[in-house]
């Protein structure tokens, strides 16, 4: 009842919500569809306009949003041989994938809160440390040396383009966050075509982004493509979700953040995805509408709980979904932890959701 009031949502100003057929009508109560038992199903709004290409600036520079159409070419060059998406243009994976995708960015963001500031990530940053602390040196000992001019506006130049340098070398993997001084993880569990995924590590050099999919065709694709835009922030897991996060697996409890897009409802979503949060890291899901997630959010309170999560938060993100209203973040923030026997075996959560 839920999906098919908020489908309709945008239209139940001008026709009345039917009765017929319900043991629990939904009706029109202040602008807001409800049901019979008082829970929200539905907003009425008129259609949100979001202007995609403001969006997508925001967060590309020129640069960035050369590796994103780099990538959506090779998604559709890969898409003639493999069902990947129902985008046709780069353009239509722009506005389809990656506007949705950036649009997660700042509930993300505000999810973390101080949590990345206050302790380590777990991720290694001996790399990106040793080079350096041996640039450091080599440094002060070639002004020790008292080197010539060139030499010296060599190493000046190399200081005081630090941040440059890191980004352009190859050697480096992963930049630091300037806000935190963190590599932040980010786990993307059925990343598919690789939304949100991609689109979050162009957008976010400092952050490590891991695509996971149970297809191994998938996955070498997801490797190759983003080898290809030049996105060396990103690393590809073959696995499902289930065997990822189970007891003794690498990537239990590893994440600062893990996404997912149209991959399940929240009950199955819930299961597959928390194990892998890191306690105080964020699960993020992507949904619909407010109104149309609302029972789908109750129904999974009690899983969100049992593994480990807080209650969700439902915050509007700047994408429009099908029925003309605001897409969704639904977000828990990790509080404890997974108990063991949580996931289940794989294929579990899909047949007998928590």
């Amino acid at each position: 009842r839920g999906s098919a009031a908020s489908a309709s949502a945008h239209r139940v100003c001008q026709t009345p919500v039917s009765r017929s057929h319900h043991k629990t009508p939904n009706v029109n109560v202040g602008g807001v569809v409800r049901s019979r038992r008082g829970v929200r199903v539905g907003c009425l709004a008129t259609r949100e306009e979001i202007d995609t290409e403001s969006l997508i600036a925001s967060y590309l520079d020129e640069q960035q949003l050369k590796q994103v159409k780099l990538f959506a070419l090779a998604l559709l060059e890969k898409n003639k041989h493999m069902n990947l998406t129902g985008a046709s243009t780069v353009e239509e994976v722009l506005t389809r994938h990656v506007a949705d995708s950036l649009a997660l960015i700042p509930a993300i963001e505000a999810a973390l809160g101080v949590v990345v500031t206050k302790k380590n990530t777990g991720v290694s940053q001996s790399k990106h440390t040793t080079e350096s602390d041996s640039q450091d040196k080599d440094t002060k000992h070639n002004n020790s040396d008292k080197q010539d001019k060139d030499t010296d506006n060599n190493n000046r130049d190399k200081q005081d383009d630090d941040t440059e340098h890191t980004e352009n070398n190859p050697g480096h993997k992963t930049k630091l966050d300037p806000e935190t001084e963190k590599v932040i993880t980010v786990l993307d569990v059925g990343s598919g075509a690789g939304f949100p995924g991609i689109a979050l590590a162009i957008a976010r050099p400092f952050w490590r982004v891991t695509l996971l999919d149970s297809l191994q065709k998938r996955v070498d694709f997801l490797s190759q493509a983003s080898a290809l835009c030049g996105a060396s922030n990103i690393d590809t897991l073959w696995s499902r979700a289930e065997d990822a996060g189970k007891v003794g697996s690498a990537h239990r409890e590893q994440y600062d953040v893990v996404t997912a897009r149209a991959v399940a409802e929240l009950r199955t979503l819930s299961e597959l995805c928390v194990p892998l949060v890191k306690v105080g890291g964020v699960f993020c899901a992507a949904k619909n509408s407010r109104g149309s997630i609302a029972l789908e959010v109750e129904a999974a309170s009690s899983a969100i709980e049992v593994l480990g999560g807080a209650p969700f938060q439902i915050v509007e993100v700047q994408s429009t979904g099908p029925d003309g209203e605001k897409r969704t973040a639904v977000v828990s923030r990790k509080v404890g932890n997974t108990p063991v026997k949580y996931p289940r075996r794989a294929g579990t959560p899909n047949k007998k959701p928590l």
